[in-house]
């Protein structure tokens, strides 16, 4: 999307006009948060001709403790935010799904345990309009324009069963199955977003917060996955073990962000809490996929993949002015 650059040189002038009938400042506010986050994530693989599911994974309540950090000012009507976040610690559970083998009609299903951590940050500039002005009780619109980026990582270990057995298997009497998880899933968001919040202080030392965004994201995401498969033949035993790699990236992504506050003041101090939850999901990205069978690299796929991504947090909040 783009923006004519004549377009914006007609907009500046409300830059300079607007500081002189500014109605809100706010002083600098520093806000400690800390608190639980649950996680989940789901991405697959798919072929990218005919749409068949081939491999996919479900993280499910990966859960950490999240602490962070909050920066916000008004000065004359000029609002600016930036917020970052670190969540540690992270357990979860990971089942893992292999599609449309071409040894058994069977879809093998593996659970992990899984640790993780994960990190947010994003900054904002806005304009707060007063829509209560000269009233005992304030409302504060903010109209946002930011920029945020999200990283997570998470390891896997321990697949349960150990290994997959079945009778149904194609051109042989039995097989069995073992997956591995030899590197972690490295998944990253960023771009630019809009959207609006309100601030309300309604009196009696209470304030309240709530606010949407719309995100524009760029994605990068890699992971590995193992498995080795042994055939009964009768007579005999074929065995293969073979190692997936895969690396995918691009834009035109979407996402989705709420969030909402409320605090309590105790003098120059304000104690609450908060919640927010995101949800991006991307496009059919191309994906590269690196295959080596038995310690030999044999081809290199190209599939489609498919990720979406839900963090939901709730935290115990500690603010003050500087």
């Amino acid at each position: 999307m783009t923006i004519d650059s004549s377009f914006l040189m007609k907009l500046w002038p409300f830059f300079f006009i607007l500081p002189l009938i500014a109605t809100v400042n706010e002083p600098l506010r520093l806000s400690l948060f800390s608190g639980y986050r649950n996680d989940r994530l789901h991405w697959h693989l798919q072929n990218g001709g005919t749409g068949v599911l081939t491999y996919s994974e479900l993280y499910r309540n990966l859960q950490f403790w999240e602490n962070g950090l909050d920066l916000r000012f008004i000065h004359r009507d000029l609002a600016f935010f930036l917020k970052g976040s670190y969540a540690a610690f992270g357990r979860g559970k990971l089942f893992q799904t292999y599609d449309h083998l071409s040894f058994t009609p069977l879809a093998p299903q593996f659970q992990f345990h899984s640790q993780a951590w994960a990190a947010d940050v994003s900054g904002i500039f806005s304009y707060a309009v007063d829509l209560t002005p000269d009233r005992l009780y304030h409302v504060i619109f903010l109209p946002l324009v930011g920029f945020s980026g999200h990283f997570e990582r998470i390891w896997s270990r321990g697949a349960s069963p150990d290994p997959f057995t079945s009778h149904q298997a194609i051109d042989a009497d039995s097989f069995s199955m073992s997956s591995s998880l030899p590197s972690p899933v490295h998944l990253t968001w960023y771009g630019p977003f809009l959207g609006a919040a309100f601030n309300v202080a309604p009196g009696n030392d209470l304030f309240f917060q709530a606010g949407y965004s719309y995100h524009w994201l760029d994605g990068h995401f890699s992971a590995r996955y193992k498995e080795e498969i042994a055939l009964n033949l009768g007579q005999s035993t074929s065995q293969e073990e073979s190692q997936v790699q895969l690396k995918a990236k691009g834009n035109g992504n979407m996402g989705q962000s709420g969030w909402g506050q409320i605090e309590y003041a105790l003098s120059c101090w304000r104690l609450g809490l908060g919640a927010s939850m995101h949800y991006f999901s991307s496009t059919l990205l191309p994906a590269k996929i690196t295959v080596t069978e038995n310690s030999n690299q044999v081809e290199t796929e190209h599939q489609k993949l498919k990720v979406r991504w839900t963090p939901i947090s709730g935290w115990f909040i500690v603010s003050r002015s500087l």
